[in-house]
Order: structure tokens, then sequence, then C-alpha cells
């Protein structure tokens, strides 16, 4: 397989003139966070550092030992699960109920006299 992927990238190189870069569509480590880490962050984003754009950022990323992009994917991540919704969402009624079948009443009848 591996000998077949290669094979592959040599004829794609000879074909378009350009190299595939297969390592930098790669995801990154997940990071954990603390909780002394979590507990900064929250205290920053009641501070005002709500935006992506904050200058605050650098400050947590300071404080916290965290880079700037896992800051701002926390921001996003943490506004998300505070958000309230500004309007419950209504329930939709159904237009249409179905009544049991005659099989279903057959199965349902026979069974409860067994």
């Amino acid at each position: 397989m591996q000998q077949y992927l290669k094979n592959m990238l040599a004829s794609f190189r000879n074909i378009y003139g350009f190299v595939f870069l297969l390592g930098s569509m790669s995801r990154r480590e997940r990071t954990f966070i603390s909780d002394e880490q979590k507990d900064a962050l929250r205290s920053a984003f009641q501070e005002g550092m709500t935006s992506v754009g904050s200058p605050m950022i650098a400050a947590a990323a300071e404080a916290t030992g965290l880079a700037p992009v896992v800051i701002d994917n926390w921001i996003g991540n943490y506004r998300r699960s505070v958000k309230t919704p500004a309007f419950p969402k209504p329930q939709k009624t159904k237009l249409y109920t179905r009544e049991l079948s005659a099989y279903n009443l057959f199965c349902r009848d026979l069974l409860r006299n067994n």
C-alpha cells in the first residue's frame, strides 16, 4: 500500500510539476487545559475577553502558558456553551397522527392473551 502511494505521488509530481505536502494537512495534537487555566480563562472572559481579536488574549496566553490559537478556540467554544437562546424554540405540532394498523392491533391482542 505504501509503495502504491509513493508511485501515485511520483506520477502526480511528473504530471502536475509540484509536490503534495501530506504532512501539512494533519491535525495538531489535542491541547488539555488544566482547571487552573480554565479558571483564569473564565475570569478573563468575564473581564471582557469575549471576542477572538481581543487585545487581552496576549495577556491570557502569558498568564496560562497556552498558545493564542488555543485561547481563540477556547473563546469560541466557551461562548457557544454559555450562549442562551434569545427565544425558546416552539414545539412543532404534528399534522397527522397515524392510527394503529389492523395488523398491529391483531398482534397486540394476540400477545396480551398469551
